[in-house]
């Protein structure tokens, strides 16, 4: 797995929804249990097999502050969405 400033380029055996949480967790330098559920933003099962052997096609969905689109060929695109602040939107605790 490949991280830029623009995404992820998913390399091997890792699957678009594992790369997605790895690759935020890295970006951000927190571990990826501490990242917000995937499945509250997209059902992993699901992407993971739209995009397996290879198909072509892409997928856009906003997760934890995030704008995420994942293209068939293999590389996913993460941006920052204009309207996160940015501040505890990674993780799924509540600390209030």
């Amino acid at each position: 797995m490949d991280i830029d400033a623009d995404g992820v380029t998913v390399d091997g055996p890792s699957s678009p929804s594992q790369a997605i949480v790895t690759g935020l967790a890295e970006r951000n330098g927190i571990s990826p249990l501490e990242m917000q559920p995937l499945y509250e933003a997209v059902d992993p099962e699901a992407l993971d097999t739209l995009f397996q052997n290879g198909r072509s096609g892409r997928v856009t969905f906003e997760y934890a502050g995030y704008e995420v689109i994942v293209h068939g060929n293999g590389h996913i695109d993460i941006h920052e969405t204009e309207h996160s602040t940015g501040e505890g939107e990674l993780t799924g605790t509540d600390e209030g």
